[in-house]
């Protein structure tokens, strides 16, 4: 006889097999996500964050910031003239290449509890180019758990964007992937590449170098973004770095995430009653003729008055023409050793009588 099987025992064989797939997903998802959590946690990643200390402490000027701030600004000479105007002060820098305004805001999260009010004072790297919304996927990888949420949760974010800053929140390993394959997994793949060529020049496969290239770009000492000289064919670097500033202005957009981005920055450090300077470092007369004409760097100059007037955060944008000058750009963004000593005495000159140890009645003032 023929066998029937009713609608309810159909539907718990469906959904037993539903079941079991959904668990064996699970299953699957978990065991990476876990490995990836717990290497993560064996990883110590650079501090963001400045110590807390005392408030008899010297006061801090601390700076969030990116490869600009750091090519202008040597943190060493900026404490020593500061502090030759009036009371000991330390100077600090966190900063990476190509750190934008989610960065910054990153970065605000993380200090809000350990800076002092009138005692410490903050100073945001602002342009045009960190807050370009058309750049959507600039290393958020590196965004910590701690302020992954509110990053992730900034209105008009991309879908992607905020997935991987989530995902980077809960997998250590998937966060810190670049300074991984960087600090591992690169010296061992250069080792062997390296006796690859060595058996391949014997054999006659590998041989030198058809062309050098035309330029070569000598950091100095101790300061990766800094650059010292320039050896070889120095237009064909401004040549090269012209085509990739035209490229980008193409696409810049500017006035929305990121924008919202910086302001909360702004507002949640000054609701700590902690003082902003907004730091517009200068870039070549070249750029500032292509960069400000564009409706991104229009809109970057209304943003900018706009939050100095909502905020009271000071707005560091006004330089000698000077600090323009080609000679003191090496791509046309980032300015040279050149140039770093006379801007970095041109900031500590422009912050001194705005710090609020040297305002009158402060008790720390001299």
């Amino acid at each position: 006889m023929p066998s029937f099987t009713s609608n309810s025992e159909a539907k718990a064989k469906r959904w037993g097999s539903l079941s079991l797939a959904a668990t064996t997903l699970t299953i699957v998802l978990s065991i990476p996500i876990l490995i990836g959590y717990l290497a993560g946690r064996r990883y110590h990643p650079q501090a963001l964050a400045v110590p807390s200390v005392d408030e008899e402490a010297p006061p801090r000027i601390v700076l969030f910031g990116n490869s600009r701030i750091d090519a202008s600004v040597d943190t060493n000479l900026l404490a020593r003239y500061v502090t030759g105007a009036g009371l000991e002060t330390q100077a600090i820098s966190f900063s990476g290449g190509g750190w934008d305004a989610l960065h910054f805001y990153q970065l605000a999260i993380l200090n809000q509890t350990a800076l002092r009010p009138g005692r410490d004072v903050v100073v945001i790297e602002v342009s045009p180019l960190s807050l370009n919304d058309a750049n959507t996927n600039n290393r958020l990888g590196t965004i910590r758990p701690e302020a992954a949420w509110a990053i992730a949760s900034l209105p008009g974010l991309p879908t992607e964007s905020r997935l991987d800053i989530l995902f980077g929140s809960a997998v250590g390993l998937y966060r810190y992937r670049g300074r991984v394959q960087g600090m591992m997994l690169q010296p061992r793949l250069e080792a062997v590449a390296h006796g690859a060529s060595r058996l391949l020049a014997h054999v006659g496969l590998l041989g030198p170098v058809a062309k050098e290239p035309d330029f070569k770009i000598i950091s100095a000492p101790g300061r990766e973004f800094v650059v010292q000289e320039i050896q070889g064919n120095r237009s064909a670097l401004l040549v090269a770095a012209r085509a990739k500033h035209e490229h980008l202005l193409a696409s810049l957009d500017v006035g929305h995430e990121k924008l919202e981005a910086l302001r909360r920055n702004v507002n949640l450090l000054r609701s700590k009653k902690i003082e902003v300077f907004l730091l517009q470092v200068p870039t070549s007369r070249w750029l500032n003729s292509r960069l400000y004409q564009t409706p991104a760097g229009q809109a970057f100059l209304t943003g900018m008055m706009t939050l100095q007037q909502d905020t009271g955060a000071h707005w560091l944008n006004h330089w000698p023409e000077s600090m323009t000058d080609e000679a003191y750009f090496f791509d046309e963004e980032h300015m040279t050793s050149l140039a770093t000593v006379p801007f970095t005495g041109l900031l500590a000159e422009t912050l001194t009588p705005n710090l609020p140890w040297r305002q009158p009645g402060s008790r720390t003032s001299l």
